[in-house]
């Protein structure tokens, strides 16, 4: 007989595909239904049909072996739209289920068209931390895995489908370590005080948020990929959260920032988001020693937002950092170059822009709006406000000084001096007035003076 390769090829695929089916879900299994109270330590295997709530309660442990799939009935509540089925570890109780790479253990719906919220989720209520949820896959529930005053260990799972992925309550503070969660509404919930480590995930196509974090949270966000979501990362609420070594990349909000205390934004590489960095109404922010490139804009601040950006690479954007309605930060000792604008300003913004190299920008390396106008400024800040800012420098000056300009630039400094009009920054310098609302008002300048004939070595991240 001729040895026919194709058919050969075809035959192995057909039998690993089934030996992969027979890990997961044999065909002639058992099925093991269960609900409420455990009334002792308990194993699950094989396939378990939850009917009803399942109960762990103190002192008994819940241990799920490999390969074991949990299929929950769908009993949703008129009220609130979702299934009440769950996995409730009450304190003291234990739910220990640990798959393996080649063996994970899958909760999941048994509706046959499964939609998220078809079962609630598994809630740990237990506060000695010692839950595990390892090798999992979580699908079709509304919270897949809710904790409160509860800090099990989440690693190596499959978080997907789900309304909601993972949501912290009341000082919760596990590790999610190495998961993959994605195509949720919302991915991470940080709330209540909780405290995770959230390091080394995969959180990737969730319609509304990868990482929310909210009421007093103080999250670690540390080396994870966070990719085309709505929000990658949502910080508000006088949440902290130290985010750290992430890549970026394809959201609308890459960050958003609304909480006016400063977590650290450092080490990230922040690429192809509409908003890079978005920070708002009176937000503190902290950004240094990123990349932040090929983004709409890379950092947005707007309504008085306060702050520092150094030591960053803000290059190849549309606009590097766009400063609106009164928001001066520092920017300090960066790299902005190959953007179409470097920086604009617009309504009110005098940000402090010293020591950087902002250069070869295809546009303007600096640009004033047409409603930047000190005299407009006094009209809707407080008398305080207008005196702390005359005490510090004053209006009607944009502070930016010290920076190196580029070659070109900086011989039209050179040959001009202070006080004539420079090709790469536009102030509007030779039209005095602006008109707003209908009356004219005093244009504002840039102040470039004390400019470098050289690059600045310790700007960016170099």
């Amino acid at each position: 007989m001729k040895f026919n390769v194709k058919n050969f090829l075809i035959c192995i695929t057909i039998i690993l595909a089934g030996c992969a089916i027979s890990r997961q879900a044999p065909l002639f299994q058992n099925i093991q239904k269960v609900n409420g109270k455990l009334e002792g330590d308990t194993f699950w295997e094989g396939i378990i049909e939850v009917e009803d709530k399942i109960i762990v309660p103190e002192d008994m442990t819940l241990t799920i072996k490999p390969g074991t799939i949990v299929r929950f009935q769908k009993r949703g509540f008129k009220q609130f739209g979702f299934g009440d089925n769950r996995i409730y570890v009450q304190k003291g109780g234990k739910l220990i289920a640990e798959g393996s790479p080649g063996n994970y253990i899958v909760f999941t719906s048994r509706e046959k068209n499964p939609q998220a919220g078809d079962w609630h989720g598994i809630e740990f209520h237990s506060e000695d931390n010692s839950g595990i949820l390892k090798y999992c896959k979580i699908e079709y529930a509304y919270e897949a895995v809710v904790c409160v005053l509860s800090s099990p260990l989440i690693s190596n799972t499959i978080i997907s489908k789900n309304d909601k992925g993972i949501c912290l309550w009341q000082k919760s503070s596990p590790e999610i370590n190495a998961n993959k969660i994605s195509d949720n509404k919302t991915a991470v919930i940080c709330s209540s005080k909780s405290s995770p480590y959230i390091v080394s995930n995969v959180i990737t196509n969730n319609s509304d948020c990868g990482i929310n974090c909210e009421k007093g949270s103080n999250s670690t966000i540390f080396k994870n990929v966070i990719v085309n979501n709505n929000y990658g990362i949502k910080n508000n609420l006088d949440a902290l959260a130290n985010i750290d070594n992430n890549i970026i990349k394809k959201n609308n909000y890459g960050i958003h920032q609304l909480t006016v205390f400063a977590g650290i934004i450092t080490g990230n590489i922040i690429e192809e988001n509409k908003y890079g960095i978005f920070s708002l109404r009176r937000s503190v922010m902290n950004v240094n020693n990123n990349s932040i490139s090929r983004n709409e804009y890379g950092i947005f601040t707007w309504e008085r937002t306060e702050g520092k950006v150094t030591n960053n690479d803000i290059v190849k954007n549309k606009f590097g950092i766009y400063c609106g309605r009164s928001s001066n930060i520092e920017i300090l000792k960066n790299e902005i170059s190959k953007n179409t604008i470097g920086i604009l300003c617009e309504f009110s913004s005098y940000p402090r822009i010293n020591g950087n190299n902002i250069c070869n920008q295809s546009g303007y390396d600096v640009k004033l709006g047409e409603n930047q106008s000190f005299e407009w400024t006094k009209n809707i800040w407080k008398k305080e406000e207008i005196k702390i800012r005359e005490e510090n420098g004053g209006f009607d000056l944009v502070n930016a000084n010290g920076n190196f300009w580029g070659e070109w630039t900086t011989k039209e400094m050179d040959k001009k001096g202070f006080g004539f009009p420079v090709k790469k920054i536009y102030d509007y310098f030779s039209e005095q007035f602006c008109k707003i609302e209908g009356k004219d008002y005093t244009r504002d300048k840039v102040d470039f003076r004390k400019w470098e004939n050289k690059e600045i070595m310790e700007a960016g991240k170099k």
